[in-house]
């Protein structure tokens, strides 16, 4: 009906990076202020893989953060985006996403400096790694699909690598996380109708348990896999303890840790130490007004003049 709407800007949201005990008290703050979009704890929690977005370049690029002294090095350097990181179960190298070839592929880097980043996986469509298993062999990644938003695929690495779709509905699926035994699979669905976390044995099949009460979007296990930490749609940061040590999993009453103002959920701005007993985020410092538009009515009138 010759309506126009539109919007212009981006607000680029600076956050800080903050330590909380198991309960939401806070800690301390660490480094400096940044453009944070994901945070991972290193297995010995003496280093986190960051990524930083580049309002300059227009691009995200992983650096690390000595977590003792709060000083972080940049480790990627490449003009394409790098995202997502994923540790080795031993802290010696990254798998990460990026952007050079085209489609977002995945790929390896030792945090040793030594070595060229190797491609692991690319496919005709963008894929984003999740969790790499403790034995190294699998790594849990998204996938678009023929008709889905986003499908749970898993890759074994020992083979090939080849891969293998786990999990698959209608609706938008992933951001699997494994147990530290690797018995089970811990995944985001939209399938009820909103995000929820459920909990299903790996490689299956089974019945798949859910964690999280009111919506649910990353998760991460505690190192001896007796808990899970989740975030809720609002930011609201979660723990839930759980058992799998059996053939059941079976899942307790959902805790409330903290609300964590969120900079970005382009990623996971948490990370808990192996044994959840703290949780480093990425705080928002600064209050974030919500978007507007701005509509035009009667524009045409204008073309005329112009004419």
């Amino acid at each position: 009906d010759g309506v126009l709407v539109y919007q212009t800007g981006e607000q680029e949201v600076m956050s800080q990076l903050q330590w909380f005990d198991r309960d939401g008290r806070p800690l301390a703050e660490i480094g400096d202020v940044g453009l944070y979009e994901h945070v991972a704890l290193s297995p010995d929690g003496t280093m986190a893989a960051l990524v930083v977005f580049d309002s300059t370049a227009g691009a995200d690029d992983i650096y690390l953060l000595d977590v003792e002294r709060g000083v972080r090095t940049r480790f990627t350097f490449d003009k394409a985006s790098d995202t997502l990181p994923v540790w080795s179960a031993d802290g010696q190298s990254l798998i990460f996403a990026s952007r050079r070839n085209g489609t977002q592929a995945i790929y390896r880097k030792s945090i040793g400096g030594t070595g060229e980043v190797e491609l692991v996986y690319q496919s005709d469509v963008d894929v984003f790694p999740n969790s790499w298993s403790t034995d190294g062999r699998y790594l849990a990644f998204d996938q678009p699909g023929q008709g889905t938003d986003s499908d749970q695929w898993v890759l074994d690495l020992e083979n090939g690598p080849s891969a293998k779709l786990f999990y698959q509905t209608e609706a938008e699926d992933g951001v699997g996380a494994f147990s530290p035994d690797g018995r089970w699979l811990a995944y985001w669905s939209e399938e009820s109708g909103r995000g929820e976390i459920y909990v299903t044995p790996f490689p299956g099949p089974g019945r798949r348990v859910q964690v999280s009460a009111n919506t649910g979007t990353w998760m991460q296990w505690r190192d001896d896999g007796r808990e899970i930490f989740y975030q809720e749609e609002n930011g609201a940061l979660k723990r839930v303890e759980v058992d799998g040590r059996g053939d059941t999993f079976t899942v307790g009453a959902v805790e409330d840790v903290v609300d964590l103002r969120l900079p970005a959920l382009t990623g996971r701005t948490f990370s808990i130490s192996a044994d959840g007993e703290r949780v480093l985020a990425a705080i928002s410092n600064q209050d974030v007004e919500s978007p507007f538009v701005d509509l035009v009515v009667g524009w045409t009138a204008g073309l005329e003049e112009v004419k």
